[in-house]
């Protein structure tokens, strides 16, 4: 069973990168010197949207974080009912993915950083999920004193 504080930063890393993608049909982001145009003998650059600035083909760039998030939720929901660590551990990696290619979406596109929330969201998910475990876990036999000193601690 997942709690709030893992479910919340989950559906706000969804919810965050699914706007990205109206964001980048309709907010006017970019600036680019091939959409000057002349306006009473003036030059005009007006600021467009994502899409328009670079092609239809950015909406499949910009859908890969929303794309990544909802995996990352398949596999900390299966994470909280089966308690195996590997697919909590591929949901961090999906998180540290995203905030890379948040990076070098700002190094190249420079709108990267509004992909940033969503790494971030899915990685507080992620440590959330790790400690509920962690204080839910039944002590083991072996080391069981130190297993209800950790739990005591958090």
């Amino acid at each position: 069973m997942m709690t709030r504080n893992v479910s919340l930063p989950l559906v706000a890393a969804i919810c965050w990168a699914a706007l990205l993608l109206p964001a980048s049909l309709y907010i006017p982001i970019e600036n680019p010197q091939n959409l000057s145009y002349q306006v009473h003998g003036q030059t005009v650059s007006r600021w467009v949207s994502l899409v328009r600035g670079n092609g239809d083909w950015i909406l499949l760039i910009v859908a890969i974080p929303l794309v990544l998030s909802l995996v990352a939720a398949v596999l900390l929901i299966l994470q909280a009912r089966s308690k195996q660590r590997i697919l909590a551990g591929a949901a961090w990696c999906l998180g540290f993915l995203i905030l890379a290619g948040a990076f070098v979406g700002t190094v190249t596109f420079l709108v990267g950083i509004f992909v940033v929330p969503v790494g971030i969201f899915l990685i507080i998910s992620c440590t959330n999920l790790r400690r509920d475990q962690i204080l839910i876990s039944p002590p083991t036999k072996s080391g069981s004193r130190q297993a209800v000193q950790q739990r005591n601690a958090a």
